[in-house]
């Protein structure tokens, strides 16, 4: 069965997916989400894995932030002997996912892609995936999320302060874990349930503000574009917190739309479109080289040369014929 593998760049990590022919999507991790800054070398590594794998897709995409990005990604793909690999930006890979599933009355999207150092935030045609203007802001991240539930566990004085490195890598990551679970449960707590970690109701109070600062950023946007947004579509990991999408509808008042796995949107965008790129791409025809000594050539040769011999021949009897003739008529 043909699969499509797409690859995203993100700060803090590199997702990629996977789809097939009938419509089945899987994600993996080729290696630690959270590794900071990776850079196009790991990008170009990670396709490398991809394409020496024992079940390598037939097409394979990935998606850039930035012209110098994309020029980036090219040279070390270059280094490491891999080609057909078909790059796209952010937004057009973000577009190429979601517009099959959009509604035909939402002709205009404001895209907010809420990552971990920031949101993007993208007013975009549907049909032609024209931008019609582009904003970010910081003051949401999922950085900053993270830091709200490390002060509060700090604050518990259930754990200590980190003294290395490896210890501050993970409280970050049990950090990180409380807040990704938050998003599907009301109240945190430890594994023997002996101490609640955190209540969602409480992390909601910590982060209002800033997601209200994103959702401004949205309509100031949406205000000075060509046409206001007809939905907003929110990507990202970050957009996995409940409030985020409350606050995009009450800021808002536009329907809110939060895919399945918003996180995986990018990289699953570059794989569909490697998948149209390789489809509607028809090789030029092969020509077949002439046929030379065979015996179908021979055969039309030998009839040639037969009636031209033919005609010859016949030119010449008429000729000497003419030239009897007219010696008997001297005679």
């Amino acid at each position: 069965m043909r699969s499509s593998v797409g690859v995203s760049l993100g700060t803090c990590g590199i997702r990629t997916a996977r789809t097939t022919e009938d419509g089945a999507w899987t994600d993996g991790t080729p290696f630690d989400d959270w590794q900071l800054s990776p850079t196009a070398a790991d990008v170009a590594r990670v396709v490398r894995g991809i394409v020496d794998s024992p079940d390598a897709p037939q097409s394979l995409g990935v998606a850039y932030r930035t012209p110098e990005e994309r020029t980036g990604i090219t040279d070390a793909l270059a280094e490491e002997y891999v080609s057909d690999v078909h790059l796209i930006d952010r937004t057009g890979a973000a577009m190429e996912y979601l517009r099959p599933g959009l509604p035909s009355h939402h002709r205009t999207i404001a895209l907010f892609d809420a990552g971990e150092t920031g949101v993007d935030v993208d007013i975009v045609d549907v049909e032609s995936g024209r931008s019609y203007g582009s904003a970010r802001t910081t003051a949401m991240s999922g950085a900053s999320f993270d830091a709200v539930v490390r002060e509060h566990i700090l604050g518990l004085g259930i754990v200590r302060s980190p003294q290395s490195r490896d210890e501050d890598s993970a409280l970050t990551a049990f950090c990180r874990g409380i807040k990704e679970a938050l998003s599907s449960h009301l109240t945190t707590s430890t594994p023997d349930g002996e101490h609640i970690l955190l209540e969602r109701h409480i992390f909601e109070l910590s982060i209002a503000r800033s997601t209200e600062q994103a959702a401004e950023t949205v309509r100031q946007l949406g205000l000075e574009a060509e046409f206001y947004p007809d939905a907003v579509i929110a990507i990202g990991g970050t957009s996995n917190v409940p409030l985020v999408r409350a606050t995009l509808e009450r800021f808002l008042q536009l329907p809110v739309v939060v895919p399945d796995r918003p996180e995986l949107v990018v990289a699953g965008g570059a794989a569909v479109h490697a998948t149209h790129v390789d489809a509607t791409h028809v090789p030029p025809p092969r020509l077949a080289p002439p046929r030379v000594g065979t015996a179908g050539h021979d055969r039309a040769t030998d009839r040639r040369r037969h009636r031209r011999d033919r005609t010859v021949h016949r030119t010449r009897i008429q000729r000497r014929e003419s030239t009897a003739e007219h010696a008997r008529q001297r005679r």
